[in-house]
């Protein structure tokens, strides 16, 4: 499966990342939906903000500046509003990793009648 086009299967696997991000600086090394849309968010508010990353927040590799507290305030409060889906809406592309695995799953309940459980009816 992994040897398909990633738009064929419709996830990102850490090879695709690998390719995707060479010479980019990214954040993290090990592929998930999750830290593609931190990443973006945080890419998002830096570039509204002068380029910049507050010293409390992960630092992209090659390096970007940290922020004054003007500019800090700014970051802060452009990567509080690309959370979630409003960061996919805006640009980012954050397919679920090739890794996840999902069940479905389906809970059922029944009383137990006084009868059921007689002698021989196993």
């Amino acid at each position: 499966m992994l040897l398909m086009d990633p738009s064929k299967r419709g996830c990102l696997s850490n090879g695709d990342l690998e390719m995707m991000s060479e010479g980019s600086g990214g954040l993290f090394r090990h592929y998930t939906q999750a830290n593609c849309l931190l990443e973006c968010s945080l890419r998002h508010a830096s570039a509204s903000c002068g380029g910049c990353v507050p010293a409390e927040y992960p630092h992209f590799r090659g390096g970007l500046p940290v922020c004054d507290a003007v500019r800090r305030r700014c970051f802060a409060a452009a990567a509080g509003e690309e959370q979630g889906e409003a960061a996919d809406a805006d640009g980012c592309h954050c397919p679920t990793g090739c890794d996840l695995l999902s069940y479905d799953y389906k809970i059922q309940a029944r009383f137990i009648t006084a009868g059921w459980c007689v002698r021989g009816s196993f």
